[in-house]
């Protein structure tokens, strides 16, 4: 038998939200375990090829892509109507751009235009 692992934080999934809490609290000082059921890394991110809709992020500004400031919310508004209101929504909008930057300067993740 095994003997019990005292961890920090556990992550069950190894999809981008789980791979990415992961690699922020690892960067914080924790220790961290990943718990994958499947034989191989990724989750459904790895399904879908990895790709991303990141709004007003700063490589895509960098590169040109520079959207007024409340079009990516008019956006999902259209796409989704009274649940465009939802705090989640306005939360990935606000830090999704910090999440890129974080990502982008302080790991090896490589992020490509597509």
């Amino acid at each position: 038998m095994s003997r019990p692992v005292k961890v920090d934080m556990l992550v069950v999934g190894s999809g981008a939200a789980g791979l990415s809490a992961a690699v922020t609290a690892a960067m914080h000082g924790a220790s961290v375990m990943v718990a994958e059921k499947a034989s191989v890394l990724g989750g459904t991110s790895a399904w879908s090829g990895g790709w991303l809709w990141i709004p007003r992020n700063p490589l895509a500004r960098a590169e040109g892509i520079d959207e007024a400031a409340d079009a990516p919310l008019t956006y999902l508004q259209h796409e989704m109507g009274g649940e465009a209101a939802d705090v989640r929504l306005q939360t990935f909008l606000r830090h999704g751009p910090e999440m890129v930057d974080f990502f982008h300067h302080r790991t090896a993740v490589q992020f490509l235009s597509g």
